[in-house]
């Protein structure tokens, strides 16, 4: 007689139809969470580095629109002193220079008042503080301080256009310094050589 083995169906269907166990292991999901935290790290460092970059950018635009502010009121007084004929001691009205001292440190732009004494170009300890009022307008008298200093050097003694008469030249360098986050100190300097062109 013949042996017959008997085998269930419901073994064919459970090895016909199984399917590989597919659960995630506690080293994967580790390595998943890595992963993923790498990603978010990354794409937050990358936009607070967008944020410094932005804030200097910012802050340079500044101070190069201050420094261009303190030229042209220095220029304005020139002109000024043109249009009124300032008159010297002698009795010539010819001191297009009246006001643009070497002592000078800033000049404000509302009232043209003028700050700070002695020469110099270190702007760091003797630039004048820089107010923010409330119409948004740099000034010195009211507001809150901001982090721009500004100075104005001046110098009436130097030859500038070889006529050697100082008497028609003026050398004006306007500096804004400010510290960085972080404590970087930063300045613009803008100059420009002014001439009795009356």
């Amino acid at each position: 007689m013949k042996h017959i083995t008997y085998i269930s169906k419901s073994y064919f269907l459970k090895t016909k139809n199984s399917k590989p166990n597919r659960s995630f292991t506690l080293l994967e999901v580790a390595v998943a969470i890595a992963l993923i935290a790498a990603g978010i790290y990354a794409t937050m460092a990358l936009a607070g580095s967008s944020f410094r970059v932005m804030d200097r950018q910012k802050n340079k635009s500044i101070a190069i629109s201050l420094a261009k502010e303190g030229m042209e009121i220095i220029r304005n007084i020139r002109d000024e002193n043109w249009l009124v004929g300032k008159t010297l001691e002698d009795g010539s009205n010819d001191d297009w220079r009246d006001g643009l001292n070497e002592g000078i440190r800033d000049i404000d732009y509302k009232n043209h008042k003028i700050s700070g004494a002695g020469a110099t170009e270190d702007c760091k300890d003797d630039g004048q503080v820089l107010k923010l009022d409330s119409n948004n307008g740099y000034q010195h008298e009211n507001g809150n301080d901001t982090i721009f200093k500004r100075l104005m050097a001046i110098s009436r003694e130097q030859d500038l256009d070889g006529d050697t008469n100082t008497g028609n030249d003026l050398l004006v360098k306007v500096i804004v310094c400010w510290t960085e986050r972080g404590g970087e100190q930063k300045e613009v300097i803008l100059e420009d050589h002014l001439y009795n062109w009356k």
